[in-house]
């Protein structure tokens, strides 16, 4: 008898220290979900915000980029007459240029300057395929 008061005695004792921390437990749980959820959901648009925001400044930058290139003295009515092999200087400077697009912005794969048998040539930027 006395091995059963025990029994009943610590189990009544465990039951009523579990269920407080076993109801506390499940209410921050319950509550925890929907502030993490909250969270989780604030920092996605914060990072793609800052996503949408670089992407314009790489887009603006190639825009600057390219009307810089449009109004270009050099790359205008001379390069008519541009030989690629004569005119070796002009075209170690069109090469570094195309580099720096390259270099510039981490949207442009990469720069080509493609010639024609006529002598024209223009130039074309490529950006990756997403």
């Amino acid at each position: 008898m006395k091995g059963g008061f025990y029994r009943k005695s610590l189990i009544l004792i465990l039951l009523a220290a579990s269920v407080p921390a076993g109801i506390i437990g499940i209410l921050m749980y319950i509550i925890g979900i929907g502030h993490i959820e909250r969270e989780m959901n604030e920092f996605h648009r914060h990072q793609l915000k800052q996503a949408s925001e670089r992407m314009n400044e790489y887009l603006s930058l190639l825009e600057v980029l390219s009307t810089q290139w449009a109004f270009n003295p050099a790359l205008g009515d001379k390069t008519r007459e541009y030989n690629p092999v004569a005119d070796y200087e002009d075209t170690n400077d069109l090469e570094r240029s195309l580099g720096l697009v390259k270099g510039m912005n981490p949207i442009v794969q990469g720069a080509y300057l493609y010639f024609d048998p006529s002598g024209c040539f223009w130039r074309k930027i490529i950006l990756p395929a997403t």
